[in-house]
């Protein structure tokens, strides 16, 4: 199926962008891996595309004792750098998509399609990661436990925007991601955030979080 006829507007900067979502039925484009789908099955319908997928004031990874990641960051820039404490976010980026997937699709089109089935949403939450929201009016953070509030469905409004997300580090504690798929590249059967602290063989820290759910 063909998506319908859409306006495209591309930004030079984010405040262009959120002028334009302001007064306009729009949806947000970085990556298109989540929202292209959607078009083409007719499931979103707006009147015109943001394309903000160029805008390098949103794609950076800045490490610390928090680490902020901007929207447009890339999966394969995630996937090929290791950060201290969270091991766990390049594990799980590298086994995002395919290789084309993980080279156009960014962390910030993931984490707003909010797909069940997506590997961020739950490797966000079990890291309790903080949204950085963005609009003309100024920025706002959202938990990721509140910014998901379920399928295809975030805390944000149509005219604001994921700027980044922050993470605070979690050293000392064992980290994996794993997914169960049909094929190679297939979004997850089920999948399994999980970090863990041990401390003279007692569990003294457990964060778990569950994606999947298409057959």
């Amino acid at each position: 199926m063909y998506p319908a006829q859409v306006g495209y507007y591309k930004p030079d900067s984010v405040n262009e962008a959120l002028d334009f979502l302001e007064g306009n039925e729009a949806k947000v484009l970085a990556g298109g891996q989540s929202l292209i789908p959607m078009l083409k099955l007719r499931i979103l319908k707006p009147r015109y595309l943001v394309d903000i997928g160029d805008l390098g004031e949103l794609s950076f990874i800045r490490e610390g004792e928090t680490t902020s990641i901007g929207a447009t960051t890339r999966h394969r820039e995630l996937a090929s750098r290791k950060i201290p404490g969270l091991e766990i976010i390049q594990e799980t980026a590298s086994k995002v998509g395919d290789i084309q997937v993980r080279n156009m699709g960014t962390v910030g089109g993931s984490l707003s399609n909010a797909d069940p089935s997506a590997d961020y949403p739950a490797l966000f939450t079990a890291l309790d990661a903080t949204m950085v929201i963005r609009s003309r009016r100024g920025t706002r953070e959202v938990k990721a436990g509140e910014f998901f509030k379920g399928a295809f469905t975030t805390a944000l409004e149509p005219s604001e925007v994921l700027e980044q997300v922050k993470v605070k580090a979690f050293k000392g504690y064992r980290q994996t991601y794993k997914k169960l798929v049909r094929r190679a590249g297939d979004y997850a059967l089920v999948g399994l955030a999980l970090l863990l602290k041990m401390e003279a063989g007692e569990v003294k820290d457990v964060r778990i979080a569950f994606t999947g759910g298409k057959g």
